[in-house]
């Protein structure tokens, strides 16, 4: 009977319950953290705009917030940054091939390029990369300029997007180091390193004189043409022309940017920047080589019947203007 009386008076396991547990403190921290997550996450959600979120940069163009806090990128770490801004232009409808690269301009999506690839192409969409992917958007001309074979299109959408900001490209010099950039068929961005080899050139095609041209060894696809020619900064130099050269070479030439600023900045609201001091220092150009290490064959989107350029119309940094819009006005009157 006593052993039973033992039994009966005894313990029973666990008995002591959870709260008198030795690790229940630990247990309790942990029950706080996760709740602290979950309410934390909410507010995070509650909080997000899908087309306005970083609303501190909002002011600023897609070079400027992704490296506002670096320096000296490398063309392909620049690529990676700045596929957002750069852009594929085809005909509207499924499976069409793209007939020409661009870059947007504004956060309301203006995107400039070059107007002989889609000068007969009636319904255009623009093939932008997003988080989910890329995306098309069906687009309209806003407004051309022949004379030097552009066109600005306006994507037809309320939706804001990341853009390029124009260089101040009165410090722009021989041998500055540029970066040809363009989208090819398969969706990789095509980048080429090189430098500025003339100024204010003057060439022949398609029976029009385009006048005010930097020639650059950048440039050797098809598939750069109407893409962006950018500087170190990533900001827009120029809108690239790929040109039929001897022994089916291509010569390659851009737009400068104060030439289109001076054409379309009655219908594009352009970022440009402020002016910095010109580095003429001499680097090797890097091989071409494309994002995600995705090269596909060049598309003939070259313009025909180029001429040499005239080496009377070269003209150095020195006899450049300090102001680059004064410079603009001279060279665009009268065309």
């Amino acid at each position: 009977m006593k052993l039973n009386e033992k039994l009966e008076h005894s313990p029973l396991i666990g008995s002591t319950g959870f709260c008198s547990s030795p690790w229940r403190g630990l247990a309790f921290g942990f029950v706080t953290l996760v709740t602290l997550t979950f309410v934390w996450g909410f507010i995070i959600l509650n909080g997000y705009k899908h087309d306005d979120h970083f609303e501190e940069y909002s002011h600023l163009s897609v070079p400027e917030f992704l490296f506002r806090d670096a320096g000296g990128p490398s063309p392909q770490e620049l690529a990676n940054a700045l596929a957002p801004g750069i852009v594929g232009i085809s005909a509207a409808g499924a499976n069409m091939p793209l007939v020409s690269s661009g870059a947007l301009v504004s956060p309301k999506g203006h995107v400039l390029t070059a107007l002989h690839p889609i000068k007969n192409v009636k319904e255009l969409d623009i093939h932008v990369r997003t988080m989910q992917g890329i995306k098309r958007y069906e687009a309209q001309v806003a407004k051309t300029h022949e004379a030097h074979n552009l066109v600005v299109l306006k994507i037809l959408t309320p939706e804001r997007f990341q853009y390029f900001t124009l260089a101040d490209t009165a410090n722009l010099g021989v041998s500055a180091q540029v970066i040809a950039m363009g989208q090819t068929n398969g969706g990789s961005i095509l980048i080429n390193k090189g430098q500025i080899r003339s100024l204010n050139t003057t060439i022949s095609a398609g029976g029009i004189a385009m006048k005010s041209l930097a020639q650059t060894d950048a440039i050797f696809s098809w598939q750069q043409t109407g893409g962006p020619l950018i500087n170190q900064n990533g900001e827009i130099v120029g809108v690239n022309m790929a040109f039929n050269g001897p022994n089916n070479s291509v010569d390659g030439f851009a737009v400068p940017s104060h030439v289109v600023l001076a054409h379309f900045q009655d219908i594009v609201g352009f970022k440009v920047s402020k002016p910095k001091p010109r580095t003429m220092a001499q680097q090797p150009t890097a091989a071409p080589v494309a994002w995600n290490n995705n090269m596909a064959t060049a598309q003939p989107m070259a313009m025909q019947n180029m001429q040499l350029p005239n080496p009377g119309m070269q003209q150095s940094q020195s006899a450049m203007p300090q102001s680059w819009w004064q410079k603009a006005r001279t060279q665009m009157m009268g065309q």
